[in-house]
């Protein structure tokens, strides 16, 4: 006998109650029910022919009028801190802090922290995470917590699924713990010869053996020519700019953060076309990359910090 369908349009799911599916059968009981009891409020009742906003607030206030806020209680009264008052004239982190440590000050932690495992006395720096064993018990007190992977002769800590992190990988990759096959040839992208796999240095590589060492050193031509021409350019601009920033005019034996060389401006370039526009200081230069190089935003950033010297609102 044929399982019934559900009568709704371009729907297989099988029958619940009404020739409908369970999903279509809640959407005609929810589109069958009346308006919220509360006036001026269209939503669909929920509970206690109140729509869900109204009837949390009956619930949580006793009440479906909008509760007023709560009164601020005042800053909390650890020195130098503004937040508001939770309880105990705290805020929400100094009562944590109360409740763990007894005091409102943040505990001063020890040097050295004692491994559960091995009970040795180690630096911080020893431990991975929050779990109280060091380095080199971790590998163990791992294995004994979750066990090894269930892969066959696999020896590695689970990860997840009970799997290691290796067949994990795998599995979110490929969708199997198993490696995939690989083709036993590849194309060589210089001299277009379809080769054994053995040819190449590794699996991500598209060169050869034999055509690797020449495209080093194409690479290493174009990266030199590219630095030569960027230093060429960059010393014309040092030339025509007085070695200055091209924005806020400081001279580079004063600029802010130098490169190991002792270089104070950068090269500034268009990020679209590639194009060098001048030198900058780090600030400026950073400062264009965080407005994404929008004239629009820099005038409107300009434009705001007038309305607010003058005391003016400043336009939405």
């Amino acid at each position: 006998m044929e399982t019934p369908t559900c009568s709704a349009e371009k729907c297989d799911a099988p029958v619940r109650t009404r020739e409908l599916c369970a999903r279509h059968y809640r959407q005609q009981l929810y589109s069958e029910r009346e308006e919220c009891s509360v006036k001026d409020c269209t939503a669909k009742w929920q509970a206690q022919r109140l729509c869900m906003k109204h009837y949390t607030r009956l619930r949580s206030h006793g009440t479906t009028d909008d509760p007023a806020p709560r009164p601020l209680l005042g800053s909390c009264s650890v020195k130098g801190c503004e937040k508001e008052i939770r309880a105990r004239d705290l805020c929400g982190m100094h009562l944590q802090r109360w409740y763990r440590w007894g005091t409102a000050d943040d505990p001063v932690r020890s040097e050295t922290r004692t491994c559960k495992e091995c009970r040795k006395a180690l630096p911080r720096a020893r431990f991975r995470t929050s779990v109280p064993v060091c380095e080199y018990c971790y590998p163990e007190y791992m294995l004994s917590k979750h066990g090894p992977c269930k892969v066959k002769e696999c020896e590695g800590i689970v990860k997840a699924r009970g799997w290691c992190a290796t067949h994990y990988s795998r599995w979110l990759r490929w969708g199997s713990t198993e490696e995939p096959e690989r083709p036993a040839e590849a194309q060589c992208l210089r001299c277009e010869k379809i080769l054994p796999r053995e040819e190449f240095p590794n699996a991500k590589e598209r060169y050869c053996l034999a055509c690797l060492p020449f495209i080093k050193q194409e690479r290493n031509a174009r990266r030199i020519s590219r630095a030569n021409s960027v230093t060429g350019i960059a010393a014309k601009l040092r030339e025509q700019q007085g070695g200055r920033c091209a924005i806020c005019r400081i001279h580079e034996d004063d600029a802010p953060k130098k490169t190991p060389n002792g270089v104070g401006l950068y090269v500034d370039h268009d990020h679209r076309t590639s194009e060098i526009r001048g030198l900058l200081c780090t600030n400026c230069n950073v400062g264009l990359g965080q407005f994404k190089d929008d004239p629009v935003r820099l005038t409107a950033a300009i434009a705001y910090l007038a309305a607010a010297a003058s005391g003016q609102p400043s336009d939405p």
